[in-house]
C-alpha cells in the first residue's frame, strides 16, 4: 500500500509539472502560431512544421539573425547538407509549405493567407512574422518545386509583398529550410493515457 501511495504521489507530482509546462509552452508562442525553441528554430504549431529561423548564411545569435544570407542557384541550393539544432534532415520547403509563412500584417486578404497571391493594402514588409523570423530578407527565397512543363523554372515566394512566382533556376535566391517538427508522445497503460 505505501507503494501505491508513493507511486500515485510521483505520478501526481509529474501531471503538475507537465500541465505547468504546456502552460509554458502556450505563453511562449509567437502570433499563436510559432513555438521558439530558443535554438534558432521555430514550430509552426498548425502544420507541425520546424523552420530555420535564420536564412542560409546567417546565424543564430542573441536572438537575432546575424551576417548577410547567402543566394544560390536552384541547382546548387538543393545539393546543400545541413546539420543545425541537433538535427541533419533539413530539407527545401515546397511551394504550399513556404506560402505558409507569408503573413499580411493588414490582415488583406487574410493574415496567413496562404493562396499565393499578393499581400494587400498597408501591410509590412518582409511578409513574414518578424518576431518569428527576424531580419528576414525581401527578396525571393526557393522551394523545392519545380514548375510543371517548364524544367528550367522553380517556384519561389517573394517576402517583399508574398506573392509565389517562379524564376529561372539558374538564378540565385534565398534559402530557408525546414523539417517535420517534433512530434508528441502519448504514452498509455494497458490502452489508456497516462496523463
Amino acid at each position: 500500500m505505501r507503494m501505491f501511495i508513493i507511486f500515485l504521489s510521483l505520478l501526481m507530482v509529474s501531471h503538475g509539472l507537465w500541465a505547468q509546462s504546456q502552460v509554458a509552452e502556450v505563453e511562449s508562442l509567437i502570433k499563436d502560431r510559432y513555438r521558439d525553441h530558443g535554438d534558432g528554430t521555430v514550430t509552426d504549431i498548425q502544420t507541425n512544421l520546424q523552420w530555420m529561423r535564420c536564412l542560409i548564411g546567417q546565424e543564430w545569435h542573441n536572438g537575432r539573425c546575424q551576417g548577410r544570407s547567402q543566394e544560390w542557384a536552384w541547382d546548387d541550393a538543393q545539393k546543400l547538407k545541413i546539420d543545425f539544432a541537433g538535427h541533419s534532415n533539413w530539407r527545401f520547403p515546397t511551394i504550399e509549405e513556404l506560402r505558409g509563412l507569408v503573413y499580411c500584417s493588414s490582415g488583406k486578404p487574410a493574415y496567413f493567407p496562404n493562396n499565393g497571391g499578393m499581400c494587400e493594402g498597408g501591410y509590412q514588409s518582409p511578409t513574414l512574422v518578424r518576431e518569428a523570423f527576424p531580419d528576414a530578407s525581401r527578396s525571393f527565397v526557393w522551394s523545392s518545386s519545380p514548375v510543371a512543363g517548364y524544367p528550367d523554372y522553380a517556384w519561389s515566394v517573394n517576402f517583399n509583398g508574398g506573392g509565389g512566382n517562379y524564376y529561372g533556376r539558374v538564378n540565385n535566391g534565398h534559402v530557408r529550410l525546414v523539417r517535420v517538427g517534433p512530434t508528441e508522445v502519448n504514452i498509455t497503460v494497458h490502452g489508456k493515457p497516462l496523463y
